[in-house]
C-alpha cells in the first residue's frame, strides 16, 4: 500500500478486499471512475478500518434504556453505527448512488473528527484510480476475509488475488 498511516493501509485494503471479490463493481468504476468517491465512502461506511471509538460522557442521559452518568468512559461500534437502519436506505447493501455517502461515523465526528480523514480520502481514491486504471481483470483467490490480528481495526491481513494488466 501507498501509505504509512496502519488505518488508512486497512481503509485501501477493505477497498480492494471489495472491488477485487465483486466483478460487477469493479466493472462499474473502471467503466465510470466519476464514482470511486462514492465507493470509497461506501467501503468506510460498512468496512470501517477501526472498530469502535471511545468517548467520555459529559452529562447524565440515557441510551435505548441504558443509564450513562457524566464521567463514564462510553464505547461505540463504528460497523454497528454505520449501518443504522433508521439514518441509512438499505443499509446493509453497498451502494453507488447513496446521497448521505459521507454521514457515517469511521472519522469520529464534531470536535473529535479524525485530523488524517481528508488525506485517508484521497490516499484511498488514488490507490484505486491507479489500480482501476492499470487492471484488466481483478479475481480474489481466497475469497475468505482474513482479518488483521489487532483488537481495534479491521482490514485484510492478506490480500490474494489474481490480476492481469490492462
Amino acid at each position: 500500500f501507498i501509505s504509512g498511516n496502519e488505518t488508512t493501509r486497512h481503509l485501501i485494503g477493505n477497498l480492494l478486499w471489495r472491488v477485487t471479490r465483486d466483478p460487477a463493481l469493479f466493472d462499474a468504476l473502471q467503466k465510470n471512475p466519476s464514482l470511486i468517491p462514492a465507493a470509497v465512502e461506501e467501503c468506510l461506511r460498512l468496512d470501517p478500518p477501526v472498530k469502535f471509538l471511545m468517548r467520555n460522557c459529559m452529562m447524565d442521559g440515557e441510551v435505548s434504556g441504558i443509564e450513562i452518568s457524566a464521567g463514564e468512559k462510553v464505547a461505540f461500534g463504528l460497523g454497528s453505527a454505520n449501518r443504522d437502519a433508521g439514518h441509512f436506505d438499505d443499509a446493509d447493501s453497498f451502494r453507488l448512488d447513496r446521497t448521505e455517502a459521507r454521514s457515517h461515523l469511521s472519522f469520529g465526528g464534531g470536535p473529535h473528527v479524525c485530523p488524517g480523514a481528508a488525506l485517508a480520502r484521497l490516499e484511498a481514491r488514488v490507490a484505486l484510480e491507479v489500480f482501476l486504471d492499470r487492471v484488466g481483470s481483478a479475481q480474489l483467490s481466497n475469497p475468505a476475509y482474513n482479518a488483521v490480528e489487532v483488537f481495534w481495526a479491521h482490514g485484510p491481513a492478506t490480500l490474494q488475488a489474481e490480476i492481469s494488466a490492462k
